[in-house]
């Protein structure tokens, strides 16, 4: 008997070893990541620097105006830029203005057209300036509040859009599906539902990535339309979320390698498919207890994107096989003990 209990210990102690190791193995291919954008962002850093301090140098004798607020069409990207929008300044530069391409303002700085400034130098546009906001955040890379906002709003922003020839804002600005069992957490094995079916939390101790959570009801994707989940990580950063297919089966471990699902892992930002990396987003530093990890599914583009905190991360799927998985659900997979992740509204 008490050679059977040994056996059994040391077969405990070698899945726990393996799980340690698959996750020092997944660590490890993020630093590695993370290590070689970081010398490509320092390499691109110092050309940058080079061609500002040359044009600096340049315009250090030919530039007596608009000190230095304003530059001329087709100047370098990170000078500052003063707009008059409908007579409300705002502040931004170049390389914001400029960041989509075939937008309004690409055109505008393009080099082929005579800017035209007030006297005080700035850029007049005619244009309300209410929502004007809302058009450089998303320049600058971070989404409207689309879930907080009305209805009538979500137009008027979606209008400002389509003048700015702002095409991804324009598809945006639509209200996601209303989600309501969608949104809760289910029952299942490894983790317990507390919150009235918002929160999930790990309870296997033994084994990492044991618990995969996944939402009630799977969303049938032959209806088309938009749907977007808002995910708070509540402690630690050992998660993968994302969505996948319904085959899902939660008593096997490390689902994500192992179920085709879409995850964004939280230690890395970066996005897996069955273990596999298939979007480097730029790399970040793990994220902390209270990050929102946003999930925006849009059927008719077929496109699937995350973003951090209300910033927008990219698209991660540009082509999302909705033929072969007509029907999808939300999941989590969960690595540690007693950690938890939280839908929010």
């Amino acid at each position: 008997m008490s050679n059977e209990n040994n056996n059994n210990n040391n077969v405990d102690s070698i899945s726990l070893l393996k799980q340690y190791f698959d996750v020092l193995s997944l660590n490890a291919i993020e630093t590695q990541k993370g290590l070689l954008k970081e010398k490509e962002k320092l390499q691109k850093e110092k050309e940058e620097f080079e061609r500002e301090k040359e044009l600096f140098q340049k315009q250090r004798s030919n530039d007596n105006n608009n000190n230095g607020n304003i530059v001329s069409s087709g100047s370098s990207g990170s000078k500052i830029v003063r707009l008059n929008v409908g007579g409300q300044i705002f502040t931004t530069t170049m390389d914001t203005l400029t960041s989509c391409k075939g937008s309004y303002f690409d055109a505008m700085f393009s080099g082929r057209f005579a800017l035209k400034r007030e006297p005080d130098g700035t850029i007049f546009i005619d244009r309300d300036p209410t929502y004007f906001r809302h058009i450089l955040n998303f320049l600058r890379g971070s989404l409207p509040p689309i879930d907080e906002l009305r209805r009538d709003i979500l137009v008027e922003i979606k209008n400002e859009a389509d003048y700015y020839q702002l095409n991804d804002l324009v598809d945006l600005m639509v209200p996601p599906t209303p989600l309501p069992d969608i949104a809760k957490w289910k029952e299942g094995p490894h983790y317990i539902v507390s919150n009235n079916g918002k929160t999930a939390s790990k309870t296997d101790e033994k084994v990492f990535w044991s618990a995969t959570t996944l939402a009630q009801k799977p969303i049938d994707l032959s209806k088309g339309g938009k749907y977007s989940w808002k995910v708070r990580i509540d402690t630690s950063n050992y998660y993968m979320i994302g969505v996948s297919s319904t085959e899902m089966n939660q008593n096997v471990i490390d689902n994500y390698k192992k179920t085709t699902g879409w995850y964004l892992y939280t230690n890395g930002c970066t996005v897996y498919n069955r273990g596999v990396i298939v979007t480097p987003y730029p790399t970040e530093t793990p994220l902390v207890a209270g990050a929102i990890i946003g999930v925006m599914l849009d059927v008719d583009r077929r496109e699937l994107s995350f973003s951090v905190d209300g910033a927008l991360r990219g698209v991660a799927v540009s082509d999302f096989p909705i033929d072969k998985f007509p029907n999808i659900v939300l999941s989590c997979c969960v690595a540690k003990i007693y950690d938890s992740v939280t839908i929010v509204d």
